[in-house]
């Protein structure tokens, strides 16, 4: 009988479980694929992880950070949620968990009441401190009998009294006025300067104090215009009174200045931040009036801050979303995405007061976990929801899953605290993650083959955040009780398996004769390992074949000495991680249609 060529798989559609075991698919990988990405266009080995980036260290959460990246909890930590944010010279957090920034411990822990860590001579401060600043108690006003070098005696006979509120120089925060001074009165013709004695400064990281005083003969009413910013180290004993600066001031050096601060608010306890524009936002506040915001029981308001005052918030600009979040992601310069449970919006900068309104996109549709979303080039937001699994934002701002069908038989038993999200932008790849698999998706060609990372790991993978165009992966270390960090494909090889869809027979069987395996191979030091599987029987090989490493690999004669229904081909070689190495086309001849009975 003639021999021709029984099937020709080219692997043109990466990879896909989706399809039924009755249809065979010839352009697909198929199940027990593995180690095997999209580059350039092509499929090529998965190079691995590299390296662990040792002495850089992970966490249970990584975010952005400014041009690095901040993380939260440590490996004894678990519920890990929150915020790290680099704004001027300040680093913002909130959450629960203990605080990295750049792969390095800072030595304290998040909490619901943002925190903030000044960057003094190119290091974090040693003190951290709760950002926003309480109200000052009143300062003490007198009126001078003698004036002090370098003033002329400004004020003129009439009332006067004066406000102090707080001021942390490094960001530009201010507190609450004061209760107004006593009143002091200056009598006669000739002008006085005033004594200032202010209260304590307290330890809130305060280096400068605020004073609004008021025009002449308004001592008694106001209103209060802010004319000194005084440091706190320049305070000196006067007239035998210590904490003491003196002051002058007429009618005319207050217009145009602002009245003191009435809405300058400390933050309020909450579990996200992020800032837009020139507004930074809490989430997750204003939660239970007992035990008030917890990472297990967050509340469900978003608070906002002044205008480039990110440590001072109105009580009166709030949004309220149906409920508490559950993530906080960016997903440009003006907006971020916003989770909870059973929904997902995007919180954007619109100006006006208040400055950010919440639009809800998503209803019945969101996520548990932070590490449950990834951003990708341009905004594309992907996310591993508790209902609708694997998702994208689709056309009309819908979840879309038909993308993710090719492997949802994979992921169906995942859990979503298990289940990491995280952008590639080198690769323009989303990496889905789970314990120590990662499955690739390339934007624009689909879906690579598993990966199977466990020989870096020790452990299951649990963040992940794109820096400088690479994607940083934490991984539990069981046996060291750390985070280990490493950088997705940048390691030296993988054990590349390429496996084709089933063939079936036209009739009952077929003879196969010849297998032809053309390659592309970056190790020409190890074999080739050729699989044959036949009758539906996916667990063990009916032939194995052992060759050394040539661009084009045949088998000939297979002789299997039986009739064969369906079959299918595994191909396997261990890259050295130079890339470009994959079993490209695989072409099996034999004897067609041939009736047993």
């Amino acid at each position: 009988m003639e021999r021709s060529q029984l099937a020709k798989f080219e692997f043109l559609g990466g990879f896909d479980v989706s399809s039924p075991l009755t249809r065979s698919n010839p352009a697909r990988l198929a199940r027990g694929s593995q180690n095997i990405v999209w580059r350039g266009g092509r499929l090529e080995a998965f190079n691995g992880l590299g390296n662990s980036l040792s002495p850089l260290v992970g966490s249970r959460y990584l975010t952005n950070a400014s041009d690095s990246y901040g993380g939260l909890g440590s490996f004894a930590n678990s519920n890990v949620k929150g915020s790290v944010l680099k704004i001027l010279n300040g680093l913002f957090v909130i959450g629960n968990g203990a605080v990295y920034y750049a792969g390095a411990s800072l030595g304290f822990n998040a909490v619901s009441t943002l925190q903030i860590k000044l960057l003094v001579s190119g290091a974090w401060s040693a003190t951290t401190y709760q950002a926003g600043l309480p109200q000052a108690s009143a300062p003490t006003l007198a009126v001078r009998t003698s004036i002090g070098v370098g003033l002329t005696g400004r004020n003129k006979a009439g009332s006067y009294s004066a406000k102090a509120f707080l001021v942390r120089d490094a960001t530009g925060a201010k507190g609450l006025a004061s209760e107004m001074s006593n009143i002091v009165v200056i009598e006669g013709d000739a002008g006085k300067t005033i004594r200032v004695t202010f209260p304590p400064i307290g330890s809130s990281g305060a280096d400068f104090w605020g004073l609004a005083v008021t025009a002449r003969n308004f001592g008694s009413t106001g209103p209060h215009f802010v004319n000194f910013k005084i440091a706190e180290a320049d305070l000196t004993t006067i007239d035998g009174v210590p904490r003491s600066y003196e002051i002058e001031w007429t009618d005319g050096d207050l217009v145009g200045k602002d009245l003191a601060p009435i809405a300058s608010y400390a933050p309020p306890a909450a579990m996200f931040a992020g800032v837009l524009g020139d507004c930074m936002f809490l989430d997750g506040a204003v939660g239970d009036v007992v035990s008030g915001v917890t990472a297990g029981n967050p509340g469900s308001t978003i608070a906002i801050s002044l205008p480039l005052f990110v440590e001072e918030f109105p009580p009166d600009w709030r949004l309220y979303p149906p409920e508490a979040p559950t993530a906080l992601i960016r997903g440009g310069d003006d907006f971020y995405y916003r989770f909870g449970k059973n929904s997902m919006g995007v919180v954007s900068y619109v100006g006006g007061s208040p400055p950010l309104y919440f639009q809800l996109l998503w209803t019945n549709v969101g996520i548990n976990h932070p590490h449950n979303a990834a951003v990708g080039a341009g905004g594309m937001l992907f996310a591993k929801t508790g209902k609708r699994g694997l998702v994208r934002l689709g056309a009309g701002a819908e979840p879309e899953s038909a993308w993710s069908d090719a492997v949802a038989d994979i992921i169906k038993d995942w859990s979503d605290a298990e289940t990491v999200l995280g952008w590639d932008e080198n690769s323009q790849t989303l990496c889905v993650m789970n314990n120590e698999t990662i499955l690739p998706y390339h934007v624009n060609h689909g879906w690579g083959a598993p990966c199977d990372v466990s020989d870096k790991t020790n452990g299951r993978i649990v963040a992940a955040v794109t820096h400088e165009g690479g994607l940083y992966i934490a991984a539990l270390n069981t046996a060291g009780s750390a985070i280990d960090l490493f950088k997705y494909d940048e390691g030296t090889g993988s054990l590349m398996t390429v496996r084709s869809d089933w063939h079936y027979a036209e009739a009952e069987s077929e003879y196969l004769r010849i297998i032809d395996v053309l390659s592309r191979l970056d190790n020409l030091d190890n074999d080739v390992t050729v699989e044959l599987y036949i009758n539906e029987n996916d667990s063990t090989p009916f032939r194995t074949w052992t060759i050394p490493p040539v661009k084009t690999t045949r088998l000939r004669p297979v002789k299997l000495g039986k009739k064969v229904e369906s079959f299918a081909i595994s191909v396997k070689h261990l890259s050295d991680g130079g890339g470009g190495m994959v079993a490209e086309r695989i072409i099996v001849s034999g004897v067609p249609g041939l009736v047993t009975k």
